[in-house]
């Protein structure tokens, strides 16, 4: 006989942490709950008896002990319910719910026609209907799907997060032809999904397959009819003792999984049946408490300074709540986070994503775990400096600040010190202008235990730049071609990043013809070909020229343009005598007022406006005097 576990099985992320909020709330008396917190009897049987006391309805509760808001969620008039009667809410909703109801209020506050797909009894699907309006409609099957009229207005499409795969992708299907204009936003959990497709991968591989969770719970059922699918031999247990133990002689191997409200105390007193069948009789369990079966989960307890290995199950505005595999939730608020340009979390982070955090507090005194991102990334970063220190190495970091004696300047989070003699090979006399780069430093002082870094740039440029350098100017020459990248911009021209130096390229050799702005013509991170046209060592500088990388438009005219053709152009510049016309860049030409029409025109801007573009015939070109005449008239 073999037993196999399915993955994902047992208490998905929301019911652990429901159940768990609610031993914590028991601890210190007490308290009421609308309804089942989770759907499986066991449970709610222990947790009765710390003092759980189930009711139906607000009105029932007739005291002011607090209220368990269930996983399942409820909807906005069980809140007001409660808070009209004064009463504390221990909202207990899954974060994958509350995500279902903040689109249903989102998009019902839009006025928006919603379809959920799902069971209307179900507790959840009634909850989540009620915050939206009277556009909000639950499909409870393809039958329901199918009627839905066909229609072209923004439609949302939504799920029940226990839902399965297949119905969501066949309803979509369908929808999409009848509502063109349909948002499909996939709520299923992918905890549930996880869990079916292990369920049904494993089903395939046994002779028999177990589900062990509450008949009322409906992601168990959909275990089961899943496994049924892939499975002729399907049992359906609530708890241990409703096994055969006599199942052992009849199938050789033997799939188990369980639904999402199922603990891992009732999976392993089912592991157990099976391990002691034919010996003596498994340990009972019945005499421990809530808190002691969550303890026996197989969670371990994280450590203080302790590295995991995590997963984002919710972003908020302030914090990001991470499973990390322990029983209580883990919390990374945003001021843990490495977040200096202040970007919303949920730009940062993406559901499901996987990240490294650091333990800070087991428990944060509300009953989670306390985590760290930047820590961690702090940690991992003193680490590497320690080891480019060591190494003689440089590093990159990020000037912020002009400080007393020279610059400050960050890699990642942890600062260092630049000082003003360190700041460039010669004096530097504005600091200012260091502040919101990023610079290539060596090391002058590394003091780790005091938090201390002292960096110089000077010493990296003396070390690294200064070959460099010298070759780069031994292998200019003038009327050489020399690729470069565009970075600068002044009103006088760009300045080019050559490598080991910046070459400028002025206003006046950046095309043929006029140029207003080096913006419009030349673009930031722009890669291209100059041609050098003087240049000084000594100085550091060097001219550059991109027009000259083409002919003068007017030593080639004759190949392009023919007196008595007609051309394209545009209206640049306008006078009482006429208009100029650029047919190209570095060349223009004159229509006279006269040759603007036939009919007289007073002034050209009474006909012509700046930017206009015309046909026009070339009546003269002199090439020795840089001149073009032209006419509009036929």
């Amino acid at each position: 006989m073999e037993i196999r576990l399915a993955a994902h099985a047992g208490f998905c992320f929301g019911v652990d942490r429901a159940v768990n909020m609610a031993v914590q709330e028991l601890e210190k008396g007490p308290l009421y709950s609308l309804g089942s917190i989770i759907h499986n009897q066991s449970v709610m049987d222990r947790l009765k008896e710390q003092g759980l006391i189930c009711v139906d309805t607000v009105d029932e509760i007739k005291d002011d002990r607090p209220v368990i808001i269930r996983s399942h969620g409820a909807g906005p008039g069980i809140y007001s319910a409660i808070e009209d009667k004064g009463l504390r809410i221990v909202d207990t909703t899954c974060p994958y719910v509350k995500r279902l109801h903040n689109l249903i209020q989102k998009y019902s506050n839009e006025g928006r026609e919603i379809f959920i797909l799902g069971d209307p009894l179900h507790p959840e699907v009634s909850g989540s209907v009620a915050w939206g309006n009277e556009h909000t409609h639950v499909l409870k099957d393809m039958s329901a799907v199918e009627s839905v009229v066909s229609g072209d207005d923004l439609t949302i499409l939504i799920a029940q997060t226990t839902l399965t795969n297949s119905f969501w992708e066949n309803a979509e299907s369908v929808l999409q032809i009848k509502r063109p204009n349909l948002l499909a936003i996939n709520t299923i959990c992918p905890a549930t999904a996880e869990r079916q497709h292990a369920a049904s991968e494993l089903a395939k591989e046994v002779d028999l397959m177990i589900v062990l969770g509450s008949k009322k719970s409906s992601n168990t059922v959909k275990l089961v009819e899943i496994c049924k699918e892939n499975n002729k031999n399907v049992k359906h247990f609530e708890k241990s003792e409703e096994i055969n133990g006599n199942l052992i002689t009849e199938y050789g191997i033997i799939g188990i999984t369980a639904g999402a409200s199922t603990p891992t105390w009732l999976i392993q007193e089912a592991v157990e049946v099976f391990k002691n069948y034919g010996k003596e009789q498994h340990e009972s369990m019945e005499n421990l408490s809530m808190k002691d079966m969550l303890d026996q989960q197989d969670f371990s307890a994280p450590k203080k300074n302790e590295i995991l290995k995590g997963k984002v199950v919710m972003i908020r505005e302030d914090a990001v709540i991470v499973n990390i595999g322990y029983k209580a939730d883990g919390i990374l608020p945003a001021s843990e986070i490495s977040n200096p340009d202040d970007i919303p979390l949920d730009q940062l982070y993406e559901q499901d994503q996987e990240i490294d955090v650091l333990v800070l507090k087991r428990d944060n005194g509300e009953g989670d775990v306390l985590l760290s991102s930047k820590r961690l990334r702090s940690r991992q970063d003193w680490e590497t400096l320690e080891e480019k220190f060591k190494a003689g190495e440089m590093i990159s970091v990020k000037v912020t600040d002009v400080v007393k004696g020279g610059l400050s300047a960050y890699y990642n989070d942890i600062r260092a010190f630049i000082p003003a003699s360190h700041v460039d090979i010669g004096f530097v006399r504005d600091l200012s202008q260091f502040v919101g780069n990023t610079y290539e430093v060596a090391f002058l002082d590394f003091d780790r235990r005091r938090n201390q870094i002292v960096l110089s740039r000077k010493d990296f440029l003396e070390k690294d730049k200064a070959e460099e350098l010298k070759a780069f100017w031994e292998t200019i020459e003038k009327d050489q071609i020399i690729r470069g990248t565009v970075r600068r911009f002044t009103p006088y021209g760009a300045f080019v990043d050559l490598g080991p130096t910046d070459g400028l390229v002025h206003v006046s050799e950046i095309q043929w013809g006029k140029v207003a702005k080096p913006t419009d013509v030349l673009k930031a991170n722009e890669e291209l070909d100059f041609k050098v046209i003087d240049f000084d060592p000594e100085a550091n500088k060097i001219s550059l020229s991109l027009k000259q990388m083409k002919p003068d438009p007017w030593e080639v005219i004759d190949d392009h343009y023919t007196v008595g053709e007609r051309y394209d152009g545009k209206i640049v510049s306008l006078t009482d005598f006429g208009a100029f016309l650029e047919l190209e860049p570095g060349l223009e030409g004159l229509i006279h007022v006269s040759q603007i029409s036939e009919d007289r025109v007073e002034v050209p801007s009474d006909v012509l406006s700046i930017g206009e573009e015309v046909v026009v015939k070339i009546l003269d070109i002199d090439k020795e005097e840089r001149r073009i005449k032209l006419s509009m008239k036929e």
